[in-house]
């Protein structure tokens, strides 16, 4: 899916990712990650992955310190596999493909990111717009990843929200087309360079923990 989705939806409860897409903009941050994958959508032999339609989660430990001393810090459920055709969050009528969330150690959320696979800047600047018009004009820092990039971010009672931009050349990779048996049916055309856009809702209580300190996929964006 190459933009961002208008698309009119009233349920705001929590319901598992298999069920319907996520509703970002009222989620309850108290939510455990279990309401939104349940056992049924867990790998029977591969417990650390969960498959909701296309999409492939796997969960993994965050730790910090040494080897000798390491401890856990937090679970990181990471999209591993995905296609733009699906859009599994929303925030009020803009669509994002990819999800993955941050948790504590049980269970509860810290982080959720939507990642949009290919945004335009009119559609970025869109999404601001809506977002400044409803929760006041958004604090602009610089992030940096390889390159420089603006951070929109939005101080909302119990929550932060920030969104970002990136540009990526990924002129290496190859684009396959899987139908609905994850069977290729078409494949070989390398993808041209193009933004995506992460929005991030993180928990205020959680907010120093997790800003700027996560290193791994999309959600080192979260800066």
């Amino acid at each position: 899916m190459a933009a961002l989705v208008a698309l009119a939806c009233c349920n705001r409860g929590i319901r598992p990712l298999d069920a319907a897409p996520l509703q970002l903009e009222a989620i309850d941050l108290s939510t455990n990650i279990h309401s939104l994958l349940p056992t049924d959508v867990q790998d029977n032999q591969h417990p650390e992955l969960y498959t909701v339609k296309s999409l492939s989660i796997q969960v993994d430990t965050a730790y910090t310190g040494y080897p000798e001393e390491r401890r856990p810090k937090w679970l990181e459920y990471r999209a591993v596999s995905y296609t733009r055709r699906d859009t599994m969050l929303y925030f009020g009528d803009f669509g994002f493909n990819v999800p993955n969330f941050v948790t504590a150690l049980d269970g509860r959320l810290m982080v959720v990111n939507g990642t949009l696979m290919q945004v335009s800047d009119a559609q970025s600047e869109a999404f601001v717009r809506f977002m400044n018009q409803k929760y006041g004009q958004a604090v602009k820092s610089t992030g940096e990843f390889l390159s420089f990039f603006d951070v929109h971010t939005w101080t909302l009672g119990d929550r932060l929200i920030k969104y970002c931009q990136i540009y990526e050349n990924d002129n290496g990779a190859l684009r396959i087309t899987i139908d609905a048996d994850k069977k290729p049916v078409a494949g070989g055309e390398k993808q041209r360079p193009h933004y995506k856009g992460f929005l991030f809702v993180i928990s205020r209580a959680y907010a120093d923990q997790v800003v700027g300190k996560m290193n791994t996929g999309d959600l080192l964006f979260c800066q």
